[in-house]
């Protein structure tokens, strides 16, 4: 019997991403329809699928509100969706990052700044002024509102927080060299299973590994002690989970999480020598019967 699933994208992605189509054949031959709908289409009726997977909805962090209401949709309209939506909504806000730190997984060190709490602003007296710092808010994607600033320039600093905090909490993070001299780790795991790895790095004199800012991004065969890194940090993840990918940035011989991506993760199929797209198509047919 087919499935009919309908892989949510966006309106710019409406045709599906590049890595989506390599995996077309894939769960076609494995009786999976996958039907592109738009996120946000008024006249998509989701009950006619079997699943919904979120994909390349990546407009959804300027749309969070619209987002998370269509999801709370979903749930009423008891349509399955990967990954589950309670995993999905926890994962909407990084400061999921302190679950795993009081778990005892290393992560990028974070100032947390809550907008209700007038004395986590404190914090940002005690900066070290020699160092760069990275200020985003806590809920962002594609490095939306992302800030490089010197600690020696701490009226910048304030004024970027206070801005920022209008968003939400905000993330202040001591900004590691190695992000342009090494790279930042992505783990793709399909389950407990692990697909391929790839390795990015941003264009010269930037900090932003995403290709949108000029990042390079390359398949690479992982090192044990990244990968079982990675392994430890889903170890820890008490969420339930068809995909995620784990990524991690090399800090004074550690790797230290900066982001487990949940929920519309790009999965570097164009990276994976064609073994991505075949795992992803075979775990997809073993989870959809659930």
């Amino acid at each position: 019997m087919q499935k009919r699933i309908a892989v949510a994208t966006s309106e710019q992605y409406s045709r599906l991403a590049k890595d989506e189509l390599l995996t077309l054949d894939h769960l076609t031959s494995r009786g999976i329809v996958p039907v592109p709908t738009v996120w946000n289409d008024p006249t998509v009726d989701w009950k006619a699928f079997d699943q919904v997977i979120i994909r390349s909805t990546w407009d959804y962090s300027r749309n969070l509100h619209p987002f998370k209401a269509w999801l709370h949709l979903l749930r009423e309209l008891r349509v399955p969706v990967i990954n589950p939506i309670d995993t999905v909504l926890w994962n909407l806000d990084k400061t999921y990052l302190r679950h795993f730190e009081k778990k005892k997984i290393p992560i990028v060190p974070t100032h947390w700044i809550f907008s209700d709490r007038k004395e986590s602003l404190e914090v940002l007296e005690e900066l070290v002024s020699t160092h760069d710092y990275i200020i985003k808010p806590s809920v962002s994607a594609e490095a939306f509102e992302t800030h490089r600033i010197s600690g020696n320039r701490q009226s910048e600093i304030k004024e970027t927080v206070k801005r920022l905090l209008q968003l939400g909490t905000v993330m202040v993070q001591p900004f590691l060299d190695e992000i342009q001299t090494q790279g930042e780790w992505s783990l793709i795991f399909f389950q407990d299973q692990f697909s391929h790895a790839v390795i990015k790095t941003p264009a010269p004199k930037d900090y932003r590994v995403q290709v949108s800012f000029g990042g390079k991004t390359e398949g690479r065969k992982p090192p044990q002690a990244v990968l079982d890194r990675a392994r430890n940090v889903l170890a820890a993840l008490e969420q339930p989970y068809f995909f995620a990918r784990v990524d991690l940035i090399p800090s004074k011989g550690d790797f230290l999480l900066s982001e487990i991506e949940l929920i519309e993760p790009s999965l570097y199929f164009v990276h994976s020598d064609g073994v991505g797209p075949k795992l992803y198509a075979e775990a997809l047919s073993a989870w959809i019967p659930r």
